[in-house]
């Protein structure tokens, strides 16, 4: 609130947001590149889940202070676990999970199908010239 008031442009996502447009935009790339390997771009939503995912519950662990020894510690990890149980994962999650999973199986497919079409052949030698 702090930056509107002082007439800044307020915040901005910053790497995730662009992580994310491009992990968006992954799926669409075997249209624009003809490269059998384009088709690989579908893994990149699942692989951007994943990613939040794990620094979202990295953030988490970190924001309690890590691990910690003597008296408190047991009290910390009680602390960390019921912080972790408050955080529900809604519906959208696990569509979009769903749906990154789908569009990963379509890609390796597609990958799959491409090599498998166009395999790699060993450059053929070329004539000496005489």
């Amino acid at each position: 609130m702090n930056v509107v008031m002082q007439g800044g442009s307020g915040p901005s996502t910053g790497i995730y947001g662009f992580l994310c447009v491009v992990a968006l935009a992954g799926p669409f790339l075997r249209f624009v590149w003809k490269d059998r390997r384009a088709a690989l771009g579908g893994l990149l939503p699942l692989l951007f889940m994943l990613f939040a995912g794990i620094m979202v519950r990295s953030g988490l662990q970190s924001l309690t202070g890590g691990a910690a020894a003597g008296p408190l510690a047991e009290v910390q990890r009680l602390a960390q676990e019921e912080m972790m149980k408050a955080i529900s994962l809604g519906v959208g999650t696990y569509l979009s999970f769903a749906v990154s999973l789908y569009l990963a199986a379509a890609a390796g497919k597609q990958f799959l199908v491409a090599r498998a079409v166009d395999p790699d052949l060993p450059p053929q030698p070329k004539p000496a010239a005489a």
